[in-house]
């Protein structure tokens, strides 16, 4: 299995999110891994140019010039990264509720019409998402609204974009460290064992 993981974690090294990430990848470490960090390498983001290049390409079905290519070479072997892996893991924190700008940059980078989503069809089927994140905060897992501690918007948009693209399955294990840290890291861990031995991910 190929596991490509795509990660933010601004604290470096204090990262609690981090401690999140390395129990994943110590359950995996048999399998096929490539990271892609965002703090090095971050995703694109659309202009006037890039913005029309792509419209121009993955809507109106035209050639681009070379110049039109280039702007969307990033974008383009991000995606072809994306396509070759059977599982994708998401990991950062969470600001202000919802993914970081540098996660949402990501996605928005590699959802690209005719290549991971077109209406009617599950281009990204065969694949799993997995989101692993950490808050100041413990919100509501089964649901979104703004009702606190319904206020989890990591696991609304996670599951709306990974459906949208057709993966066959998404989970999120969020968790805050902020008191009982071993105590929640090991219901953590948990989560993610229960979560691979659904996925039959040894």
């Amino acid at each position: 299995m190929k596991i490509l993981v795509v990660k933010y974690l601004p604290s470096g090294e204090k990262s609690n999110t981090k401690k999140v990430l390395d129990l994943f990848l110590k359950e995996v470490k048999s399998h096929e891994i490539e990271e892609l960090d965002l703090l090095k390498n971050p995703a694109p983001i659309f202009d006037e140019e890039s913005i029309q290049s792509y419209y121009k390409r993955n809507y109106g079905g035209k050639e681009l010039d070379e110049k039109e290519a280039n702007l969307l070479a990033k974008n383009d072997k991000l995606i072809a990264q994306l396509k070759a892996c059977d599982l994708l893991v998401l990991a950062s924190p969470m600001h202000n509720f919802n993914f970081p700008a540098a996660i949402k940059a990501y996605l928005d980078a590699v959802i690209f019409n005719g290549e991971t989503f077109e209406p009617g069809k599950k281009l990204m089927a065969g694949r799993k998402a997995l989101v692993l994140y950490t808050s100041g905060g413990m919100y509501a897992e089964d649901k979104f609204n703004l009702e606190y501690p319904n206020w989890d918007a990591i696991t609304f948009n996670a599951k709306v974009n990974f459906n949208f693209m057709g993966f066959d399955e998404s989970e999120v294990i969020g968790t805050s460290l902020r008191e009982k840290a071993e105590e929640k890291l090991e219901k953590v861990k948990e989560k993610i064992q229960k979560t691979l031995s659904k996925w039959k991910i040894d």
